[in-house]
């Protein structure tokens, strides 16, 4: 699969579905170039589903469990809520 950002879909001028990582099916295919290497996919260009990567350690210390949906809060001096994020819990 390729992963792109919604500003990287108007750019290109394709439709990518947003997804959760390794789904999919019913997406558009992509090529990549760089130089002589060609590479092209008859399917998987997304955009990515907001998720967080986290150690089950990390999990158990936040409460939270593997595909559970939670926001995540960003402060500082632009701070932000990112709603419907999930949780891909794994180890190392």
């Amino acid at each position: 699969q390729v992963e792109v950002s919604m500003t990287d879909t108007r750019i290109l001028g394709i439709n990518a579905p947003v997804r959760e990582s390794g789904k999919t099916e019913g997406t558009p295919g992509v090529t990549l170039m760089n130089g002589s290497a060609v590479v092209t996919l008859s399917h998987g260009l997304i955009v990515a589903k907001r998720h967080i990567h986290m150690t089950p350690e990390d999990a158990l210390k936040n409460k939270v469990s593997n595909s559970q949906i939670v926001q995540v809060k960003v402060e500082g001096t632009r701070p932000l809520i990112f709603e419907s994020a999930i949780c891909n819990v794994h180890a190392h």
